[in-house]
């Protein structure tokens, strides 16, 4: 009877211990389907379906199927997360259950539907109250980019950096009015390691550290550059 107690409180640890690991885990969201699906080599969960995985949708909005994307660049690789969508004719959120830290949040986008335009969308996106991108328009940027670089891609996958100090994660996408929004996938995905926006080092001062002021903000990825080492696939962000 004596090693009841201590039974009951290596249990709860356990029990606390493995809650923090699923937490940490990544999240994958394949929207607008009813099933999951394994592209690059990590398993999507359809949101139709979640399965008991760490996130709700507030509204259960539209399903739009688009054609199969021709081959090149993004399509190649994530093309069946492209074959559907999830649109929002009125603001709704994806609720993510996460333990607090630093987060890569990855919105994938694809200008092609089957029975919607996408030139008819502009819409806003927020994590947290944090606005990420205002008047989104996709075909917008799509055309913007490959016009730089001289590309063919209809896809568009926007990455973020952000801290996320509470136990949840919500991701609003609010459409103009008249217009509606949408989103191919999701990624959540914890950054290993302490938080990057704790403090940073001083330029010229030996070693000190200062504050860093993003806490309650975020870093939008522009490029991806590996200073010294060889390509990092967003599929191993984990060697960060």
């Amino acid at each position: 009877m004596r090693s009841f107690p201590h039974l009951l409180l290596i249990l709860v640890v356990f029990l606390i211990l493995g809650n923090a690991r699923a937490q940490s885990k990544p999240l994958l969201i394949n929207c607008g389907s009813d099933f999951s699906t394994n592209v690059d080599g990590r398993s999507w969960v359809g949101d139709s379906r979640p399965d008991g995985a760490n996130f709700t949708v507030s509204s259960p909005g539209a399903i739009a199927p688009a054609p199969k994307a021709a081959a090149g660049g993004e399509e190649d690789v994530y093309g069946d997360l492209y074959r559907t969508a999830r649109v929002f004719n009125a603001s709704s959120s994806y609720r993510f259950r996460v333990a607090a830290g630093s987060y890569f949040l990855r919105l994938h986008f694809s200008q092609l539907f089957s029975n919607l335009s996408a030139k008819e969308s502009v819409f806003d996106v927020t994590a947290n109250d944090l606005k990420l991108i205002s008047k989104f328009s996709v075909p917008g940027e799509v055309y913007w980019r490959n016009s730089e670089i001289n590309s063919t891609s209809n896809v568009i996958v926007k990455e973020y950096l952000l801290n996320v100090t509470s136990g949840k994660l919500e991701v609003e996408f609010a459409p103009d009015a008249g217009s509606f929004a949408f989103i191919n996938a999701m990624e959540v995905v914890p950054v290993p390691g302490s938080s990057v926006f704790d403090s940073v080092n001083k330029v010229g001062g030996v070693g000190l550290k200062g504050p860093f002021s993003l806490a309650d903000s975020g870093i939008e990825t522009m490029y991806r550059v590996c200073v010294g080492g060889g390509k990092i696939e967003r599929k191993e962000d984990t060697r960060l």
